[in-house]
């Protein structure tokens, strides 16, 4: 359900499971630099945020997945599920193919500390 989230030296990879996979739309996983994250928030008003045209991915009532073009012209990804909206997480990037990255972590504070760690941004 959970995505797996590993840091090796200044590179991010997140990884999903098949089924997630098919959902996203996106085979594979996302890899970004830790200089890349401007900002990390979290909270269920994040699930709510999602408004405009999405394409491609899924929507349904209780999952939102895949890659986004939103309305917007934003590029984002999402892998959410409604039930776990107290579990969001967005990490906003700078020059990277999306401009955020929205995903759900079983606790929020030690993704937050690791990435405060790694990256040494005290605005996490």
């Amino acid at each position: 359900m959970y995505p797996k989230i590993g840091v090796s030296g200044d590179q991010v990879k997140i990884s999903f499971r098949w089924w997630d996979q098919l959902i996203n739309a996106k085979p594979g996983g996302i890899k970004f630099d830790l200089g890349q994250v401007e900002s990390i928030d979290s909270g269920p008003h994040i699930l709510k945020e999602l408004r405009g045209l999405r394409a491609p991915g899924t929507y349904a009532i209780i999952l939102i997945g895949g890659t986004f073009w939103r309305s917007t012209k934003v590029r984002e990804f999402w892998n959410a599920r409604r039930k776990l909206a107290d579990q969001t997480v967005r990490i906003n990037l700078n020059n990277h193919f999306y401009k955020s990255v929205v995903i759900q972590v079983p606790d929020l504070e030690l993704f937050k500390s690791i990435f405060t760690k790694a990256n040494r941004l005290g605005n996490l």
